[in-house]
């Protein structure tokens, strides 16, 4: 194909004036942008002002993916109906502007991400599209109290997972992403990620499970590996269990596990007293309060009260200043987007882990799963559940872009159309698994 011809089939043009490698290059950029999250003003990157400046152009191809536009939509609505919550809750709630803004912009961010992210798999194969994310997020590393405690926790461990797996899935087959997974979950265990260690070994055994031949009934496949994904969930956690309390990965993890499974009898829940809170907020409070709103005297005492139930004792600065000290924050995707948006971010928040969990079941069972998918997958969920909403957005952005289905096997991206034109059958059916 010549280097100034517009492919008839191709999507998301800018106008026909527009050279297809211009547009890939140009849709690349933004993608590396979207992940390195260079903010101009409150949660508004720069590629995130780009993808609503660009957005006739991306959402007319949001209908080639299944589920994409009744969840983007879902959102905007959820979005709406937090601003009516703010409204309603300022008749006896203070209500921080700023935090208003900043709340209601994170939501937006993920649509307009993963909208830019669907446009740019229309042009690069779906595997370039995560490294570019992936070499984003290495980018917007930034060297924070956090990162200066543990370099590795909370500066390189998802950027690098992303980027390394997303490239040892480019080499092809399953044993080298097992093996960097292998890796990656070895590095976790020495650097006090618990949680991490005990996702990417199950990510680990999904990929393993990839090498088994399909089986012929897809949809009682899928429900026999979401079982299975299950058990394998439950027994990574006893086993990570088992070696922070024998003191395998250091004496201060091994003292923080014990004193937590002491306080509330289970690791996750002593390691997430939140989760306790959040309970009792929603039976003080089903409503939610809406964007930038402060929670009441009557809202920190229930959520306090919830806590002391499980033997937490929640009179400390990490309660009154970080959970309450400037609005709402749960410490979990769920419970911010419920606290932000009410009954329909809870819901939002059911579809976007419903449709999550249903499509790694579907991928494993149809052995059409990689390692990318499978650890964004398993992490947006975990964080959905036990992380907060502004630390899951990079994840759960590129997830649901990624994830989310093409309707038409046959429309894919125009470097894949010249490659079935000008490359070897073996060629084809290596780039068709990526």
């Amino acid at each position: 194909m010549a280097a100034s011809s517009i492919h008839p089939t191709s999507l998301g043009r800018l106008g026909s004036g527009v050279q297809p490698q211009a547009e890939r290059l140009l849709v690349g950029a933004l993608v590396c942008l979207l992940g390195a999250r260079l903010y101009v003003a409150y949660e508004f990157s720069v590629a995130v002002i780009a993808a609503l400046v660009l957005l006739p152009v991306w959402w007319r191809h949001v209908r080639e993916y299944q589920w994409a536009r009744p969840l983007l939509i879902g959102a905007l609505a959820s979005v709406g109906s937090g601003f009516w919550l703010t409204e309603f809750s300022a008749a006896d709630h203070a209500v921080l502007s700023r935090q208003m803004v900043l709340n209601s912009a994170m939501t937006l961010s993920v649509v307009l991400g993963v909208g830019l992210i669907l446009w740019a798999r229309r042009l690069l194969p779906d595997l370039v599209v995560a490294a570019l994310y992936g070499a984003g997020m290495v980018l917007s590393i930034r060297p924070n109290d956090g990162f200066l405690l543990n370099p590795w926790k909370f500066g390189f461990d998802k950027p690098v997972s992303l980027l390394v797996l997303a490239l040892a899935c480019r080499v092809g087959g399953r044993f080298v992403p097992a093996l960097a997974l292998a890796g990656l979950a070895a590095v976790s265990a020495v650097s006090d990620g618990r949680s991490r260690m005990g996702i990417l070994l199950v990510v680990l055994v999904a990929t393993l499970l990839q090498t088994l031949p399909a089986p012929r009934s897809a949809p009682a496949a899928t429900v026999r590996v979401l079982s299975a994904l299950g058990a394998v969930g439950y027994a990574a956690y006893q086993l990570s269990e088992a070696v922070l309390l024998e003191g395998v990965l250091g004496e201060a993890a091994q003292q923080r596990s014990e004193e937590q499974i002491a306080q509330s009898g289970s690791l996750i829940v002593g390691g997430r007293p939140e989760m306790a809170a959040t309970w009792s907020l929603m039976n003080h409070r089903f409503e939610g309060f809406g964007f930038g709103v402060v929670a009441s005297r009557s809202d920190i005492n229930a959520a306090k009260m919830g806590m002391l139930g499980i033997n937490y004792d929640p009179d400390n600065g990490y309660v009154n200043n970080y959970m309450f000290g400037t609005g709402v924050e749960l410490h979990s995707g769920v419970g911010d987007l419920w606290a932000h948006m009410g009954v329909p971010g809870l819901l939002l928040a059911a579809g976007i882990l419903f449709f999550i969990v249903a499509r790694l079941g579907r991928l494993v069972a149809t052995r059409k799963a990689n390692a990318v998918l499978l650890m964004l997958g398993v992490s947006a969920v975990w964080d959905l559940a036990f992380s907060p909403l502004k630390t899951s957005i990079p994840y759960l952005t590129i997830a649901l872009g990624l994830l989310l289905a093409v309707r038409s096997p046959e429309i894919g991206p125009p470097v894949a159309e010249q490659q079935v034109k000008d490359r070897s059958p073996a060629s084809l059916q290596r780039m068709s698994d990526l």
